[in-house]
C-alpha cells in the first residue's frame, strides 16, 4: 500500500468533510504515522481528543488516546503526554477489552517516561488479562507493551519468550506489521543476550518483513541492525555505506529523533582511530544545552582518546557526580555508561569509576547496546573489568575479564573480542606472575592480529606497544641513531618531562608560556607518537627510557657522587 497516498487522501478528506471529523482525524493520523510523519500523526490525535472531549464522547476520547500512544513508540520520545491521556480516559472503559487495551498502552507510555517498574507490573497484569480475551488487538497491545519495559538480566529470558510468542502469533494471524515489530524487539533482546547466531537469523527475517510491509520506520531499523552487525564483524566500509543509506531513509521520518547516523559514525571512527574527523560535530552537538546532554559522554571519551585529558576530566567531574545525575537515562543510557567507563580508565578518574561500577554491575553477563539497534560494544563485563582494575579490585577484574572473553567469543564478533583481549592482556601484563605474562602476551597477540586484519587502528597501536615490552623500546627503534625516540621534537620532550612531573595541561601552559590548548596539542602529539594510551603510560615511557630531563639530571648527579 502507498502510505503517502493514503495520508494525502485522508488529509484532503479533512478539508471537505465536516461531519465525523474525529473519525477522519484518527484515520489521517494512522495513515501519516505509517507513512513516517509521526509528528503530524500525534498532532491529529491531540486534535481528535480535544474535539471528542468537547463533545463529551467517551468512546472517541478513548480511541484518540490509544492512537496517540500508538504513534509515541515510533519516535521513542517521552511518553508523558500519552500517559496523561490514557490515565484520564481509563475510567471511561466500559468493557474488559477496552480496559486491557488502555492498560497495555499505559504500560508502554510509562516505560517511555522512565517509570520502568510501574510499567512492568501493569504490563504483566495486562498480558495475563489479554490471554483470556478473544480480541487480537488487545493481545497485540499487551504483548508489545512488555517489549518497552526495561530489559534486565532478570527479565531478559521472559521478555525474549514473550516477543517470540508475539511474532509467532502475529504470523499465524497474517499480521505482518505486528510481526515486523515483534521481530525487531526479539532482535534487540538477542543482541543484548549476546546470542548473535540467533540475532543474525532474526535480522534476516526482519529485513524480509520490512521489505514486504514497506513502512519507512522498519526500513530504517533494518539498516541500523545491519550496521550494528557489520561494525562488530569488522566490516567498517560496509557499515559506513549502510549507515548513510539509513540516514537517507530516516530523513523521510518527519518528527523522528535524529542522531542515529551520528552514533553509528562515531562508533566507526573510534574503531578506525579517526576521532579527529568527528570532533567538531561532537563538540558542537554536546553544547546544545539539554538536547546535547546525551552526547556529553561521547565528548568525554573522545577527549580522553585524543589525549585531551584535562578536558576529559572536566566532563567526567560533571557527568559522574551525584550518581550520574547529569547523564540522561534515555535510550542511549547504556552506551553513555560505556563511553564514560572508557574515559575514566584512560585518565584514571577513580571516583567516576566507582560510580560507574555500581551502576553497571547489575548488567553483568549482557552486551552493551546503544539505543534500539544503533550500535553494540560487546560484553558489559569488559567495562566492569577495566573499572575494577582501576579501583584496585584485581580479583573481581579477572572474573569480569574472563566472562567478557567468553561472551564476546561466543558472539562471533571479532571487534568485540579484540577489545576484550586487549584489556585483559593489558591487565595481565601489569602483574608480576610469569603465568599471567604468558597469557597476556597470547591475548595481546590475538587482539593485534584481529585489529590489523580489520583496521582497528587504536587497538592495533596499543596491543603492539604492549607486546614490544615497553613503549620506550618501540620508540627507540623508530628512528636512526642520534634522533629523538619516536620522532619527538625538542618542545615535546620538554612537555613530556612536565607530564612525568604530574603537571596538568594548564600548568604546562603556564610553565612554558603557551596556551592550554597548545599544551593539549603537544600532549596529544606525544601520545600518538609514542603510542601510549594515557599520560601515566607516557610518563613511565619517558622515565624508563631515560628520556625525561628530570631523570637525566638525577642520573648525572648520581654519577658525579660516585666519581
Amino acid at each position: 500500500m502507498a502510505y503517502d497516498d493514503a495520508a494525502r487522501f485522508w488529509e484532503m478528506a479533512l478539508t471537505i468533510a465536516p461531519d465525523g471529523r474525529v473519525a477522519l482525524l484518527l484515520r489521517a493520523a494512522d495513515a501519516t504515522m505509517r507513512a513516517g510523519d509521526v509528528a503530524t500523526a500525534k498532532q491529529r490525535c491531540l486534535e481528535a481528543h480535544e474535539l471528542a472531549q468537547r463533545k463529551a464522547d467517551g468512546r472517541q476520547r478513548v480511541a484518540a488516546a490509544l492512537a496517540y500512544s500508538d504513534a509515541c513508540w515510533r519516535d521513542a520520545r517521552d511518553g508523558g503526554v500519552a500517559a496523561r491521556l490514557l490515565r484520564a480516559v481509563l475510567p471511561l472503559a466500559d468493557d474488559e477489552t477496552t480496559r486491557v487495551q488502555l492498560q497495555a498502552s499505559l504500560t508502554r507510555a510509562l516505560a517511555l517516561s522512565g517509570d520502568g517498574e510501574a510499567a512492568r507490573v501493569l504490563g504483566e497484569d495486562a498480558l495475563a488479562s489479554a490471554r483470556s480475551l478473544d480480541d487480537p488487538y488487545a493481545r497485540r497491545l499487551a504483548f508489545d507493551a512488555l517489549s518497552f519495559v526495561p530489559w534486565t538480566p532478570q527479565t531478559l529470558d521472559r521478555q525474549l519468550a514473550v516477543m517470540r510468542e508475539a511474532a509467532d502469533t502475529a504470523r499465524a494471524h497474517g499480521d505482518l506489521e505486528w510481526e515486523n515489530h515483534a521481530v525487531s524487539k526479539t532482535l534487540y533482546g538477542e543482541i543484548l543476550a549476546g546470542d548473535l547466531d540467533a540475532a543474525r537469523a532474526t535480522a534476516s527475517r526482519h529485513r524480509e518483513l520490512a521489505t514486504i510491509v514497506g513502512q519507512p520506520l522498519f526500513h530504517v531499523l533494518d539498516c541500523q541492525a545491519r550496521v550494528l552487525l557489520a561494525i562488530g564483524e569488522g566490516r567498517f566500509g560496509d557499515a559506513e555505506a549502510l549507515a548513510a543509506d539509513g540516514e537517507e531513509l530516516a530523513a523521510s521520518l518527519t518528527g523522528t529523533p535524529s542522531g542515529g547516523f551520528g552514533v553509528q559514525l562515531f562508533t566507526i571512527r573510534r574503531e578506525q582511530g579517526r576521532l579527529d574527523d568527528a570532533r567538531p560535530i561532537v563538540e558542537a552537538v554536546a553544547r546544545l544545552g539539554r538536547s546535547g546532554s546525551t552526547w556529553r559522554p561521547a565528548l568525554a571519551v573522545m577527549y580522553a582518546e585524543l589525549g585531551l585529558h584535562d578536558e576529559a576530566r572536566a566532563e567526567l567531574e560533571v557527568l559522574t557526580a551525584d550518581r550520574l545525575a547529569a547523564v540522561p537515562r534515555d535510550a542511549l543510557w547504556h552506551g553513555s555508561l560505556s563511553y564514560l567507563a572508557d574515559a575514566c580508565c584512560i585518565v584514571g578518574h577513580v571516583t567516576g569509576a566507582a560510580a560507574l561500577y555500581d551502576e553497571m554491575i547489575g548488567w553483568r553477563g549482557l552486551v552493551v547496546q546503544v539505543g534500539h539497534l544503533l550500535a553494540a560494544h560487546g560484553a558489559v563485563d569488559r567495562y566492569l573489568g577495566q573499572l575494577a582494575a582501576l579501583l584496585g579490585h584485581d580479583r573481581e577484574a579477572e572474573i569480569h575479564f574472563e566472562s567478557a572473553l567468553r561472551i564476546d567469543a561466543a558472539a562471533g564478533m571479532p571487534v568485540w573480542l579484540a577489545h576484550s583481549q586487549l584489556e585483559f592482556g593489558r591487565f595481565l601484563a601489569r602483574r608480576s606472575r610469569e603465568v599471567d605474562a604468558g597469557r597476556g602476551i597470547e591475548l595481546l597477540g590475538a587482539s593485534l592480529a584481529t585489529a590489523e586484519r580489520v583496521g582497528m587502528a587504536v587497538v592495533a597501536a596499543r596491543a603492539r606497544a604492549l607486546l614490544d615490552g615497553t613503549p620506550a623500546e618501540m620508540g627507540e627503534r623508530a628512528g636512526p641513531a642520534g634522533t629523538a625516540p619516536a620522532g619527538l621534537t625538542g618542545r615535546e620532550i620538554t612537555v613530556l618531562d612536565l607530564i612525568a612531573e604530574g603537571r596538568s595541561n594548564r600548568e604546562i601552559g603556564e610553565r612554558l608560556h603557551i596556551s592550554q590548548h597548545t599544551a593539549a596539542n603537544h600532549v596529544r602529539s606525544i601520545l600518538m607518537k609514542t603510542q601510549c594510551a594515557n599520560r601515566t603510560e607516557a610518563a613511565a615511557w619517558a622515565l624508563r627510557g631515560g628520556l625525561s630531563p628530570r631523570r637525566q639530571r638525577a642520573s648525572a648527579t648520581s654519577s658525579s657522587g660516585r666519581s
